[in-house]
């Protein structure tokens, strides 16, 4: 008599050509077992979910200008700077400069940084036109204070340099008749140069 040891019973063996179905084991558990086509839809599910965790890490790159534009303020002239002379002034004499006054109109702090070449008038027109029809220039600024370079003048502020300068306005003794400027205001202007502080 042959053992049936370490066999399976005839009735959980498969016929041939018989799916896989569930069928209970030896010990009575269910034993789950599938068939070909649903290890085919598992295997294709879990392929897409490989491919979806894939994509979750990539990116697209690329580059770009970030752009923007605002209009620059514009610094607006000192002008001239006025400055205080001492009165008395003659042909052939000289007179000194006391104080230089510059205001600056600009909304931001600037510093004076040089003096331009003086120019000479007049608020008289008669001394004017005498000035202007002169063999030559009537009178000169001289030296410029450098000395006193560079000062800061604050936004919309006038600051002013009192005391002596070492700078003479001397009026030139002319073979010219200057005789319409006597007692007329002499005007001095000196252009600046600035720049933002």
């Amino acid at each position: 008599m042959l053992s049936t040891r370490g066999r399976l019973p005839s009735e959980l063996i498969p016929r041939q050509n018989e799916p896989l179905t569930h069928h209970s084991s030896l010990w009575g558990e269910p034993d789950m077992r599938i068939t070909k086509k649903k290890i085919t839809a598992v295997a294709a599910s879990a392929a897409v979910v490989a491919l979806g965790a894939g994509a979750a890490f990539g990116y697209w790159s690329s580059s770009g200008t970030a752009t923007g534009s605002t209009q620059l303020s514009t610094m607006a002239g000192l002008g001239p700077a006025t400055f205080t002379i001492e009165n008395g002034l003659y042909p052939g004499g000289s007179v000194e400069v006391v104080g230089v006054s510059v205001a600056n109109t600009n909304g931001f702090d600037v510093e004076v940084t040089s003096f331009g070449t003086p120019v000479f008038s007049s608020d008289d027109a008669a001394c004017q036109a005498a000035m202007d029809g002169g063999s030559g220039p009537w009178f000169t600024l001289s030296p410029l204070p450098t000395g006193m370079l560079p000062f800061l003048v604050q936004a919309n502020d006038t600051i002013t340099i009192s005391g002596p300068t070492g700078t003479f306005l001397t009026m030139v003794n002319s073979a010219d008749d200057q005789n319409a400027c006597q007692g007329k205001n002499i005007i001095v202007s000196v252009e600046l140069t600035a720049r933002t502080a």
